[in-house]
Formats: structure tokens, C-alpha cells, sequence
């Protein structure tokens, strides 16, 4: 509950660094629109533990969603084992194309970014100072927008679970960086125990990770489980929005 409470106690530090990230903006490419983008939701918070095999916690994190001048705003803090780090998502509202990513310590005064993603054009420019080398990479990915394969379990509420039953989409890890393709399925639907109550699910599977993951069947279909391999991403609280 401490944890909990220290969390929410970023919220407005967060809130204001978002002005700041979201101030400029690239211009726009069309794409498709069959994402349920209504679903990311401004001012949505929600906290997430990753478990091993044997239910030890290996990774704590919350994500708080901001919409602002066309673009879907993704916070995510993370507490690991071995460290701490903010990624910032900031994407097309239509296409939940990423505009820009960084990744930052939060612990460093200066918060410097040690990994940074940028599209420009048709182009998706990765800055990476955690190498030996640092390295700045250029990925050309042409009409077909990508998806930030590291947030892609959350973002995926906006699959139109009711009228896709598969979507292949390209994807772009800026941590790895690394592009790639994945098959999204729709799997049907399962119950999933949430605390006391026992919630009805959509079900999707994601082939390039061989990621299973169960979003609510209600509105806005957060995410509620995901499974790959021997861990397991489980929703531990959630502000309602």
C-alpha cells in the first residue's frame, strides 16, 4: 500500500513533465483506423507486477495515459530488480504510431535520456547511449505505421475485439532496436480472477512474443493478464478511468 500511495505522489510531478514531452508535435501520416483508440483513456492509472514461475516478483510498474492535440500520451515507471526507469510513449491517436519514445534513470538529477526514439517522415530514428558505443540507427518503414512493440500488451484495449478476429501490424522494440511483424488474434473470451470478482475477458494472442494476454470484456478492455513464457504481468490496481 505504501508502494501505492508513493506512486500516486508522482502522478503531478508526472502531469507536468507530460506538457513538457508532448510540446512538439510531428506531422501526421494516415493509416488505419479500425483501433478502438477511445479506449486509452486521459487520465487513466494502473499498477501491473510481473511474476516468475515460481511467483516471485521480479518486476513492479503503473501506466498513466494522457491524451492531448491528437496524440495518446504512455507513462510507464518500472521497478525491477536490477533498476528503475521511466518510459514515455507518445503516439498518434489514430494509428498509435510512435512519435517518440524515451527512456530515462529517474533516479539521475538531470533524468537523461539513455534511450530515445523519434519518427521523422517515413523513418523511425533510435538513439541508444546504454551501448559501449553509443549509436544512433535509422529504420525506414514506409506507408505502414508501427507500433511500440514494448507497450504494445496495453495499447492493444484498442483492438476492435468485435470485429477483427486477426491484425497483422509491424512493430518497433526502441529498446532492442529492433523492427519486426506480429499477427495479432482474437482467441474468444475467458473469466480471469480480479481480486474478489471474477471478470469476463477478451483474449488475444501475439505471435511475434508468443504473448497470450486477457483485457477486460467491458469497456475500456484494460488489460488484466498477460502470460509469456514462464512470466506472468497481473493488474493489481486500477483508478476506474
Amino acid at each position: 500500500m505504501r508502494r501505492f500511495h508513493f506512486f500516486l505522489s508522482n502522478l503531478i510531478i508526472l502531469s507536468f513533465i507530460s506538457c513538457f514531452f508532448i510540446a512538439c508535435t510531428p506531422d501526421r501520416e494516415e493509416g488505419p483506423s479500425f483501433w478502438r483508440t477511445e479506449n486509452l483513456r486521459n487520465g487513466s492509472v494502473s499498477f501491473y507486477r510481473k511474476t516468475d514461475q515460481n511467483d516471485n516478483v521480479v518486476e513492479e510498474y503503473w501506466n498513466h495515459t494522457f491524451v492531448e492535440f491528437g496524440e495518446i500520451i504512455l507513462i510507464q515507471e518500472m521497478i525491477s530488480i536490477e533498476e528503475k526507469q521511466i518510459l514515455r510513449v507518445r503516439m498518434d491517436q489514430q494509428t498509435l504510431q510512435p512519435n517518440y519514445v524515451e527512456i530515462v534513470a529517474p533516479d539521475d538529477a538531470d533524468q537523461e535520456i539513455l534511450i530515445r526514439g523519434e519518427t521523422v517522415s517515413r523513418s523511425y530514428f533510435v538513439e541508444n547511449k546504454t551501448a559501449r558505443r553509443p549509436s544512433k540507427n535509422r529504420v525506414y518503414y514506409g506507408r505502414e505505421p508501427l507500433i511500440e512493440q514494448e507497450v504494445m500488451q496495453h495499447i492493444m484495449q484498442a483492438f476492435p475485439f468485435e470485429s477483427y478476429n486477426q491484425i497483422a501490424t509491424k512493430t518497433i522494440h526502441t529498446r532492442r532496436e529492433a523492427q519486426s511483424e506480429t499477427n495479432i488474434d482474437f482467441l474468444g473470451t475467458d473469466t480471469i480472477a480480479y481480486k474478489d470478482e471474477n471478470l469476463e475477458t477478451y483474449q488475444l494472442y501475439f505471435s511475434a512474443t508468443g504473448m497470450t494476454a486477457w483485457y477486460m470484456k467491458e469497456a475500456p478492455h484494460l488489460l488484466v493478464k498477460s502470460r509469456q513464457g514462464a512470466y506472468v504481468t497481473r493488474l493489481t490496481q486500477w483508478n476506474g478511468i
